[in-house]
């Protein structure tokens, strides 16, 4: 489904997820200003500099820490998904993209995850989840 949704709807589903999970954390709201940048929703990772590559892989891995308690609630997975397709966190940060959800490994919102990324490295051993679902 949400694939079908463009950049506009990402944005507001992200935002909204941003918002609920402030409430139960008010740290997470300094990601207003960067990750969640309205002005920026069509960011191209390919164009930019490793500086700001840099930065972003540290604030992506911050909030995605921050995060990971509440990771088994809907507002969480709003926030996942519009990092996903805003971005490719599935692609460029696997690393703490599992790290985040480790700990959930039972649960299907794990499962799900799993099938989104390549698991590599230190992360093979999750091939046999994807490749079997479960």
């Amino acid at each position: 489904e949400a694939a079908e949704l463009d950049s506009d709807a990402i944005y507001s589903i992200g935002i909204s997820g941003l918002a609920e999970l402030s409430k139960l954390d008010p740290t997470l709201t300094k990601f207003e200003k960067t990750l969640f940048i309205r002005s920026g929703i069509e960011f191209r990772r390919e164009n930019q500099t490793p500086d700001v590559i840099r930065v972003l892989d540290q604030s992506i891995g911050s909030i995605l820490r921050a995060i990971c308690p509440f990771y088994l609630l809907r507002p969480a997975h709003k926030v996942i998904e519009y990092l996903i397709r805003r971005y490719n966190v599935q692609i460029n940060n696997v690393e703490e993209l599992l790290e985040c959800c480790l700990p959930y490994h039972t649960t299907p919102q794990f499962v799900k995850l799993v099938h989104l990324i390549e698991p590599k490295g230190r992360w093979q051993f999750l091939r046999a989840c994807k490749d079997s679902g479960s």
